[in-house]
């Protein structure tokens, strides 16, 4: 049997990433997920430093000759994932522990995780600052 194709196809062709707009709830559950890879790609690196720190003297000399920006980057970069991570994770065992995952709940839940997150930002660039 062959299955034949309509000639006027509803569906979008070229997606506008810019046009969709995410619900909350999944922009705090995609943002979970992509500070966790962070997070993951991060931690060899985080590693290596710890090791240079703690055992080699040469490693200070390659840390020392980085540029001052790039370790303040690098270094937001891992406390705002580590965050962010940890906000929606305590979201997460919230609703697992409490069973309320009614539409209601999970959206006030993903407006506070982002709102303290956003403070937290905040406090962070101050402290990077100083």
């Amino acid at each position: 049997m062959v299955l034949l194709k309509k000639n006027h196809d509803v569906r979008p062709v070229f997606l506008n990433l810019f046009k969709i707009h995410l619900p909350v709830t999944a922009l705090t559950s995609i943002l979970h997920r992509i500070t966790g890879v962070v997070m993951m790609l991060a931690l060899p690196i985080l590693i290596l430093l710890l090791y240079g720190v703690a055992y080699d003297a040469s490693m200070l000399r390659v840390v020392s000759a980085l540029p001052q920006w790039l370790l303040l980057v690098s270094e937001f970069g891992v406390v705002v994932a580590f965050m962010y991570h940890i906000l929606a994770g305590l979201r997460h065992l919230f609703h697992d522990f409490t069973g309320s995952h009614s539409l209601g709940s999970t959206v006030i839940s993903s407006w506070v995780v982002l709102s303290l997150w956003l403070v937290w930002c905040f406090f962070a660039i101050i402290r990077l600052m100083i």
